[in-house]
């Protein structure tokens, strides 16, 4: 078992370095689904059927989005050719996880050069009605915006005449673009026309907002209520559109901008913006409005990447707003003094307005494949869910010192002992990553499909108070494997403290097309129903602990449990070895559980 594991993480180290070296443009191909993801007609939810939308689209006749046309701006998109030194991708300085944004003030070109203003998130940018491009919007069309970064001497450092001689060299792009645009010959105008239809396709349409406001009618009134807020969101919502009037600048309910503004950062500006471009001081501090979809992932804001956090910018807009000559007006009070208009709200209306941004953050956006780097080797996903019924207790919080004082997963109990077997540390990025709401550590493995008990890959991951499993430095939305390998099946499983907890029902082959998802109970029926219905359409668990509270797991325990869930005509299936017959056996899966009945559930 020891020899095998490291057997596998050999294997893991070297599709690593085969991923290194092909984000440093040695021309590797990149991994492609066989029928092309839909770019050019994904459903949309019925609030994005606005018409409005329709006229602010800037898409041109003459560059709609198609499937082939996209998935070759997807590639080029991550690919590091289009640099000088092939160090540098458009996706460098655009990270899906961060909504398309930099995590940093200012971005870090091809030759270790910083960029001078903060990298502007990309969804929705199909949205914005003025139609021009940066935040200067020098760019007067997304084709034209598209190629001015790879031609900067700072950015991307290449001439278009270089650009389309390395792309033609390789054996990958001369059929993308015959697939795009029936030629094979790399150009230029095709170029823009490709990576301009990948970003147009970016669009963010699955948030809490999203959602909720799929219960309203159409232009519902922003009075009522969304029924999945919370209190404190749905009163951040109607200080967004009321007393606000956050929409003047960030519209609709995609929330971009329509035009540029001047919102007052200073009364003097080291850069000028729109006036710069235009030379006209009549323009200067004028900036193009950005999407606030996704906000929460996009620090740090403004143009310049002054602010770090969402409430900094709130407390600009609050009180901090400066009466600059060319200020917009719908930041002025309205009557005619032309000094700013201060929101004026309270610690706890600033919050809920905070609550409310955070409700614009679509985590499937910045998960889903087809945005995704086409270059790096094809990771398992897991996302899930679990929780232990009963109250947290913070007297019985596992979250030990240990963990925070030195950064690692100590190798105390229960990790040290069988049937855990677990013999590494997962470092930690910094503990101001961690939630504030870990309860418990979980294991996570990936199983043999032939023999699933044998363990590939473990990983050891945080168990969230909501339920939620994340990777140990808690910035993930779910576990990844990086050392599986490719066209290989494996099981999938969860692991907490004593007990056995929960395992896919279905093997998960590689490439890992969309994260494996947990919290569908499709995926989880493990053996002959692993996890059963427990009340209601949307929880489902199992046993897994002593139900006669004699300190013995035995199969009495397993009958007692169905017996007492008899009368809710709900029935757990004991088969845990996957052998078709409920035996001891499947019960000494399990530890020995103090004296308590514990029930894990699936909350979808």
């Amino acid at each position: 078992m020891k020899k095998l594991y490291i057997v596998l993480l050999g294997i893991g180290m070297s599709i690593f370095l085969l991923s290194f070296v092909a984000q440093n443009g040695t021309g590797q191909e990149p991994i492609l689904p066989d029928t092309a993801y839909n770019y050019a007609n994904p459903p949309l939810p019925t609030h994005f059927e606005d018409p409005f939308l329709n006229i602010i689209d800037n898409t041109p006749p003459t560059n709609p989005i198609t499937d082939a046309g996209a998935t070759l701006g997807r590639v080029l998109f991550y690919d590091n050719l289009l640099s000088a030194n092939n160090t540098t991708a458009c996706a460098s300085c655009h990270l899906q996880e961060y909504g398309f944004s930099d995590t940093t003030q200012f971005s870090i070109g091809f030759d270790g050069e910083q960029t001078t203003r903060n990298s502007m998130p990309l969804a929705n940018n199909r949205y914005y009605f003025n139609k021009s491009f940066f935040w200067d919007e020098r760019a007067a069309t997304l084709e034209e915006q598209v190629l001015m970064p790879i031609q900067d001497l700072v950015e991307m450092g290449l001439t278009l005449p270089e650009l389309e001689a390395k792309l033609q060299a390789t054996s990958y792009y001369p059929d993308l673009f015959n697939a795009a645009f029936n030629s094979p010959v790399v150009t230029s105008e095709n170029i823009a026309k490709a990576l301009s239809q990948f970003i147009r396709s970016m669009v963010s349409l699955n948030s809490k907002f999203d959602i909720g406001a799929e219960e309203l009618p159409l232009n519902g009134a922003v009075t009522m209520d969304l029924p999945n807020f919370t209190a404190e969101e749905n009163l951040g919502r109607r200080i967004f559109f009321q007393e606000a009037r956050c929409t003047a600048c960030h519209a609709f309910d995609v929330f971009v901008g329509i035009d540029h503004k001047n919102n007052g950062l200073d009364m003097e500006y080291t850069d000028n913006g729109i006036g710069d471009v235009l030379d006209n001081p009549s323009m200067n501090g004028l900036f193009k409005v950005p999407s606030l979809k996704n906000i929460a992932l996009t620090a740090p804001y403004m143009h310049d990447g002054r602010f770090n956090t969402l409430m900094e910018v709130v407390n600009h807009y609050n009180t901090g707003v400066q009466a600059h000559p060319n200020l917009s007006n719908d930041l002025k009070e309205d009557n005619g003094s032309g000094q700013p208009k201060m929101l004026g709200l309270n610690s706890a209306e600033k919050q809920a307005l905070v609550a409310f941004l955070e409700t614009l953050t679509d985590y499937d956006f910045i998960t889903e494949s087809k945005f995704s780097d086409p270059f790096k080797t094809p990771t398992v996903v897991a996302k899930m869910k679990v929780y232990l019924e009963g109250s947290y207790d913070n007297a019985t919080n596992l979250m030990s010192s240990d963990l925070l004082a030195n950064n690692l997963l100590p190798l105390e109990q229960p990790f040290n002992a069988t049937p855990w077997n677990y013999e590494g540390t997962e470092s930690v990025a910094s503990i101001s990553d961690f939630p504030s709401n870990v309860v418990d550590w979980v294991l996570v493995e990936a199983r043999d499909k032939d023999d699933n008990t044998v363990v590939v890959e473990r990983k050891a991951a945080l168990l969230l108070s909501n339920g939620d499993v994340v990777e140990f430095d808690g910035t993930s939305n779910g576990v990844k494997f990086p050392s599986l390998i490719l066209n290989e099946k494996y099981f999938l499983a969860i692991r907490h403290r004593n007990h056995l907890a929960i395992m896919s029902a279905n093997d998960v082959e590689l490439p890992n097309t969309t994260p494996y998802d947990f919290t569908q109970p499709t995926q989880v029926l493990g053996g002959k129903a692993q996890v059963t219905f427990l009340g209601n359409n949307t929880i489902y668990g199992l046993h897994s602990g002593d139900a006669n509270a004699d300190g013995v797991i035995t199969v009495n325990d397993f009958n007692f449990f169905a017996d007492e869930n008899a009368q809710t005509g709900t029935y757990l299936d004991g088969d845990f070895s996957l052998d078709g017959t409920v035996s001891t056996s499947d019960f000494n899966k399990f530890q020995p559980n103090a004296s308590k009945l514990a029930v894990y559930q699936l909350r979808l």
